[in-house]
């Protein structure tokens, strides 16, 4: 795996992703006339791993060694134009440590300068769970509207140690670490209370990062079961003949899954003759055929909808019966 080259000096300190390319600067300039670099040796950790020797060189080529066992071939040195720089593509963890580079003059004297190279090792993508542990790849739930919303986000490697931050349209969310964390994993715990219905399809991210460029990210999409908003008998009110027959409709609104629309009078059930559901699944729509008789009048029909998923669930509306005889 490849990660873009990004690096950062800060002072004698330089940050730079694994697979990257690391440049360690070194000054080699003299204000002397007539003088020359002899002899660069770089020390890792104070043990010597590069040198460029151009004192004996033949035809102006300088002498250049190198510990293999080090920096196998990833190593080149860069002399002319400006700072000579010692340059590791692509740097590996191992390369992390102190770098001092020594100079040797013919007329100056020696100069040392040092500079730590940090290697940043990006965490994996953060994985996220539910409650129960189990993996979620991309949508959580359906959950239940007033309930609590548990998610865990586990992160795994890292170096340094990575940051990990919930968030949900760009806003930094409260979370938790868990104390259960093991050395090469963290886990942090985002907690929703009493969940409404703004937050059907919201999109929680987990994102964690050790470098200021360098964000890994895993988003989840929440799925709610929704009490129904509405139910309405659509007949007016309007006075019945005994013994005709009419079409009576009952429409539900906003129901996750689409919400049962049953009939009732006197505690009775009355059964419709067909029920209709949105393309979307938001609105439902019930036809009762009913043929009133002169003993239903002042009785009151009743359309109620239910989602039996979510705790109360039940939404119902009714129509006083105001029927006339011939």
């Amino acid at each position: 795996m490849s990660y873009c080259v990004d690096k950062v000096l800060h002072g004698d300190v330089q940050k730079v992703l694994v697979n990257g390319s690391a440049q360690i600067k070194c000054d080699v300039s003299s204000n002397l006339p007539n003088d020359k670099v002899l002899l660069v040796v770089w020390y890792k950790n104070n043990l010597p791993i590069y040198s460029y020797d151009t004192r004996g060189a033949h035809s102006g080529n300088p002498s250049h060694w190198r510990d293999e066992d080090v920096l196998e071939d990833r190593v080149t040195f860069k002399s002319g134009g400006g700072p000579a720089e010692l340059i590791i593509n692509p740097v590996l963890e191992k390369d992390a440590g102190n770098f001092r580079c020594r100079v040797d003059f013919k007329l100056s004297p020696t100069r040392n300068s040092n500079v730590n190279l940090e290697v940043v090792v990006p965490p994996q993508p953060p994985k996220i769970f539910n409650e129960m542990r189990e993996y979620i790849e991309s949508r959580a739930g359906p959950y239940e509207e007033g309930g609590d919303l548990h998610l865990i986000c586990v992160v795994v490697g890292g170096s340094p140690t990575p940051t990990v931050t919930w968030s949900s349209n760009g806003q930094i969310l409260s979370s938790a670490m868990l104390d259960f964390s093991f050395p090469t994993a963290l886990n942090s715990k985002l907690v929703v209370r009493n969940l409404s219905r703004i937050h059907h399809h919201t999109v929680y991210t987990c994102q964690a990062s050790n470098y200021h460029k360098k964000v890994v990210s895993t988003n989840v999409t929440i799925e709610l079961y929704l009490r129904p908003l509405s139910v309405e008998i659509l007949f007016g009110n309007q006075p019945l003949s005994a013994d005709r027959r009419y079409e009576v409709q009952c429409q539900t609104v906003g129901s996750r899954p689409p919400g049962k629309i049953t009939w009732w009078m006197s505690g009775v059930e009355l059964k419709a003759s067909n029920v209709k559901v949105s393309s979307d699944g938001n609105v439902s729509l019930s036809t009762l055929n009913f043929t009133p008789t002169r003993q239903d009048h002042g009785k009151t029909l009743v359309c109620r909808a239910t989602n039996e998923l979510v705790k109360r669930g039940m939404k119902e509306t009714s129509m006083k019966l105001n029927v006339f005889c011939k």
